[in-house]
């Protein structure tokens, strides 16, 4: 397989990067679904830790967005505990900030999914300096480790 494709200049390499984000939402929603209302070790609910993976997708989608069409943005860091007390995730319901998500990754892989090679290697200031790829896998190791929490705080 080619590195790009030619008619549309779109990378496929990144393809499995992309592919990782998009599959997050269902694989959450089926742990929500079928889980109950627990806690993790440090006492987050559900609705806590849903509510920081909408705060985390929401803030990685503006940054992703701003790498894709700036040089070398500064991204300001995301404090999830400004972010919770801010938005009081415990008070809404777990389809509320589910939804908020889908909504957060869905932007996101679109955004991916037509970035062209060269914007792959594109980095942004969090504030250490970053690459557009970097970024992504950052963001996907962030929702494994996330996912892994809630289902050990849904009981699955």
């Amino acid at each position: 397989m080619s590195r790009i494709d030619f008619v549309t200049g779109n990378a496929r390499i990144y393809l499995p990067e992309v592919e990782s984000l998009a599959t997050v939402p269902d694989r959450v929603e089926a742990v929500v679904q079928h889980g109950g209302a627990g806690a993790d070790a440090s006492g987050r609910g559900v609705a806590r830790i849903l509510g920081d993976l909408v705060a985390y997708a929401e803030h990685d989608q503006v940054a992703l967005h701003r790498m894709a069409w700036m040089s070398d943005p500064v991204i300001r860091p995301l404090d999830l505990d400004a972010a919770a007390e801010a938005e009081q995730w415990a008070t809404k319901r777990p389809a509320e900030l589910l939804d908020r998500f889908t909504k957060a990754i869905a932007e996101t892989v679109d955004l991916l999914k037509d970035q062209p090679d060269a914007a792959w290697g594109r980095a942004g200031l969090f504030p250490e300096r970053r690459s557009f790829r970097q970024q992504v896998r950052r963001s996907a190791a962030y929702y494994e480790s996330e996912l892994a929490v809630l289902q050990a705080a849904a009981g699955n």
